[in-house]
């Protein structure tokens, strides 16, 4: 896709968001909404950068008998991957848990009780 002012953002998404590519708030790394995501992270994750409410984010954390869950917002086609890992030591690395296909709706991915204690995050696959 054409992107003429160089900030990995295609030019078609910054003209349908803010209808120009020369207005500041249309930069890629700039934060509109103040929701703590830029424009970039914004295009990748298919939210809108005018709503603060609409960003990649955990809702809650889900704990119960079976284990440890994660509850999260999706954008409908879009495929997250979901990574662990057990702690946040430099020669930890992370460990790939599963995918999930957005529906439009919230996703919730469970973690048996074999997956210990850890650190979790969610991308959303290019």
């Amino acid at each position: 896709s054409l992107d003429s002012n160089g900030d990995d953002v295609p030019d078609w998404w910054q003209i349908r968001h803010f209808g120009s590519v020369l207005v500041i708030n249309a930069l890629g790394g700039a934060d509109p909404d103040g929701d703590g995501v830029d424009n970039f992270h914004e295009y990748l994750a298919g939210t809108d950068p005018n709503d603060p409410a609409s960003c990649l984010k955990l809702n809650s954390l889900l704990d119960d008998a079976s284990g440890l869950g994660l509850d999260f917002d999706t954008v409908a086609g879009l495929v997250y991957d979901v990574y662990w890992k057990p702690d946040l030591a430099a020669s930890s690395h992370w460990r790939y848990y599963t995918s999930v296909t957005g529906t439009g709706g919230p996703a919730q991915v469970a973690f048996t009780n074999d997956v210990p204690q850890g650190f979790f995050q969610i991308k959303v696959v290019p």
